[in-house]
């Protein structure tokens, strides 16, 4: 069946946007997806990728913000595409042109920007494959993304296969438009921007001392069960201890040890540490 045909297929419209509606529809996706403001430095490297991908926002097809290519069961259009694909004959790689309906030209479609923009960044921060090398590679590009680091973020992609294009000419037109971009989105979001002396000391102390890197979106769901759980078990704590305390026993002649009653105190405090100490296991691992 051709691709025209699927129930999923809709035609290509093009959005253009202003570089300021760009960054703010990728800074407000990244908040929406980890719940704070990204640095000015992760926001500028992001803002480079889908600056390069889209023709400085001209060209953003069905708001697609990163020129993600179509999944199964999810909407998507079709556009001409230029891919260096790989002659395994020839062993080299060969520059190819796709025409509609070839499955090379097939990319997601949004409905709107903040939709595009969401779906861009949970891509790059959360991707899941059945090649595990595959999503590795885009945790290790994540990572120098929100070290501010734009050159090994982009050599990152291409071993992850994310874009065929020649990997120097692509990084280097990432790094272009990072240090354009760098200085407009300090200027547009003081709130969020760190310093690059203060910016990059934290990243020297954070690759000394080994922090772990945490996935926050787990984080803060475990961290929700956490507390709903801690909470029940305090209830039912009170619940029982406060009759006991208050003399409910006495009117049945039954007489507590006060060194039980601490002891059950105790458990009952060390239980709530080392649930609550569990959390430390959420790690991007």
């Amino acid at each position: 069946m051709s691709l025209f045909n699927d129930p999923n297929y809709v035609p290509p419209i093009k959005i253009t946007l202003s570089e300021r509606e760009a960054v703010t529809a990728l800074r407000d996706a990244w908040n929406n997806f980890f719940g704070s403001y990204p640095s000015s430095q992760a926001l500028a490297i992001l803002t480079a990728q889908s600056c390069l991908e889209t023709g400085r926002w001209r060209e953003i097809m069905n708001n697609n913000f990163g020129n993600l290519k179509k999944i199964d069961g999810q909407k998507f259009t079709m556009f001409a595409t230029g891919e260096n694909i790989y002659n395994a004959k020839l062993k080299k790689t060969e520059w190819h042109w796709f025409e509609p309906p070839h499955i090379q030209t097939a990319f997601r479609s949004y409905t709107s920007p903040e939709a595009g923009a969401r779906d861009y960044i949970e891509f790059l921060a959360d991707r899941k494959s059945s090649e595990t090398w595959r999503n590795n590679k885009y945790k290790e590009a994540f990572e120098y993304l929100k070290a501010g680091n734009p050159e090994k973020f982009s050599y990152a992609l291409h071993e992850a296969g994310y874009y065929t294009a020649n990997p120097k000419t692509y990084t280097d037109g990432v790094i272009r438009i990072y240090n354009e971009f760098l200085n407009k989105i300090s200027d547009w979001f003081p709130e969020n921007h760190v310093p690059p002396e203060k910016f990059n000391l934290f990243n020297k102390i954070k690759n000394k001392i080994n922090l772990p890197s945490v996935n926050f979106k787990s984080l803060s769901k475990r961290i929700n069960r956490t507390v709903k759980q801690n909470l029940l078990w305090l209830f039912v704590y009170l619940l029982i201890s406060l009759p006991v305390a208050g003399g409910l026993l006495s009117l049945f002649n039954i007489q507590v040890d006060p060194i039980i009653a601490s002891l059950a105190s105790a458990i009952s405090l060390v239980f709530l540490l080392i649930h609550s100490i569990d959390l430390y296991r959420v790690k991007n691992s």
